[in-house]
């Protein structure tokens, strides 16, 4: 069944390479699919039956995330560059989904920030402190819009991003196993996006 609306409140955090992002669920919803692109216009729809993978291309975008959860996180962004972010509502639940209400979506915008990343007013409220007083703000600055990931569905679309590397025969994009990687031969253990996600770690 068709959600009757989509999601609302759609804030965004940018860093200098990656951009983070939160919404108000929609009732009537069960999964979202967010799409992330250079471009004010996405050209493309959610097909009712499809369920998007992220990483693949859509319209003149790149699938973000598809699931239940109503945040997200893309990471390797380039700095001091526009992003626009587009949230589609679906149910998911039944055969024959997700449906999808792919004629409207969330949509919002953030630029990444320039240079080291640090705006010019991060640290104020810092000045002439010392001691606990100033620990106690420089937690309070980096701690304010953080997000927990869990592995599903949180660390299971950041992977794509801080976890991709070509195989040994550089045939393929594969996740990089640090408990299992050989530097100097080939790795006991390959495992592929998507494909052998339930076989990492959990």
């Amino acid at each position: 069944m068709q959600p009757s609306a989509a999601p609302s409140s759609l804030t965004l955090s940018a860093s200098n390479a990656s951009i983070s992002g939160t919404f108000t669920p929609e009732a009537t919803a069960n999964r979202y699919l967010v799409v992330i692109s250079l471009s004010n216009t996405l050209s493309a729809t959610p097909a009712d039956g499809t369920t998007y993978t992220s990483g693949t291309a859509f319209g003149t975008g790149t699938v973000l995330y598809y699931g239940p959860s109503n945040t997200f996180n893309a990471i390797g962004l380039s700095s001091n560059t526009l992003y626009y972010i587009y949230v589609f509502a679906a149910n998911g639940d039944c055969t024959g989904e997700p449906d999808y209400l792919n004629t409207t979506s969330l949509d919002g915008n953030a630029t990444t920030l320039n240079g080291t990343g640090v705006p010019p007013t991060y640290y104020n409220g810092t000045t002439g402190l010392t001691c606990q007083p100033l620990k106690t703000a420089l937690k309070n600055i980096i701690s304010t819009g953080t997000q927990v990931l869990s592995y599903t569905p949180g660390l299971w679309n950041l992977y794509p991003y801080s976890d991709k590397r070509r195989n040994d025969a550089n045939t393929a994009d594969v996740v990089w196993d640090m408990y299992s990687d050989n530097p100097t031969g080939a790795d006991p253990y390959t495992f592929t996006f998507v494909t052998d996600q339930w076989h990492l770690p959990q």
